[in-house]
């Protein structure tokens, strides 16, 4: 019986927003109540793939590239023309997920709800998109690395944001009324050699 090696089949730029999101605390709380991982995990992922995208083909890909034990990394690709908007609907899916995920952990019968919390981490920019015979589509780039570093960097219900977005954030947040809170804050990432600026979203007084 021959192994055949992973053979790359597509290799090619591409300008996307790059979603890593995941739950504080997971491994203190799972080691608790390791019965119900199960069912947490599950509804997780039929969540997100419900709100950010199932593999599908599209021109443009929005989806679930993939779960990572208690998160996930999505995408939503642009162009220069529809930039903004896809911004602005990335930002309602994080809002309706956390909302949504919430209001099911509250209701359940799971252990310390209040322990159970996402935060996020939002960048973009170009990266090359791939795929494998046999498997999705996956990115790679050092913006994929710098937005799983804003993600690990937030606490409870913050979404960290890559601060060149600023103006957009601010717009948003304004046309939709919302009252949530921003911070600002410089942070060293790690394999980053310099300070990073970003942005500080507080979800939870999101409306």
């Amino acid at each position: 019986m021959s192994n055949k090696s992973p053979k790359i089949q597509s290799f090619e730029t591409r300008q996307a927003f790059y979603l890593f999101a995941d739950i504080r605390g997971f491994t203190n709380w799972a080691g608790k109540y390791q019965l119900e991982v199960r069912d947490l995990i599950s509804y997780i992922y039929e969540l997100a793939y419900t709100i950010f995208g199932s593999p599908k083909q599209e021109v443009l890909l929005n989806r679930v590239v993939k779960f990572l034990g208690d998160g996930f990394f999505a995408v939503k690709e642009y162009t220069p023309k529809t930039f903004g908007t896809a911004l602005e609907d990335l930002m309602e899916k994080c809002i309706l997920f956390n909302k949504t995920f919430n209001e099911y952990i509250e209701s359940s019968q799971f252990h310390e709800p209040k322990k159970i919390k996402f935060s996020y981490g939002i960048s973009f920019g170009k990266t090359e998109r791939f795929n494998i015979k046999g498997m999705s589509f996956d990115y790679i780039g050092d913006r994929i690395n710098f937005t799983a570093r804003l993600c690990s960097y937030g606490n409870n219900e913050q979404i960290i944001i890559d601060h060149d977005l600023i103006d957009n954030i601010e717009s948003f947040i304004k046309k939709s009324n919302l009252k949530n809170k921003l911070h600002f804050d410089q942070i060293e990432l790690k394999g980053f050699s310099d300070n990073k600026d970003i942005i500080i979203f507080e979800l939870g007084n999101a409306k």
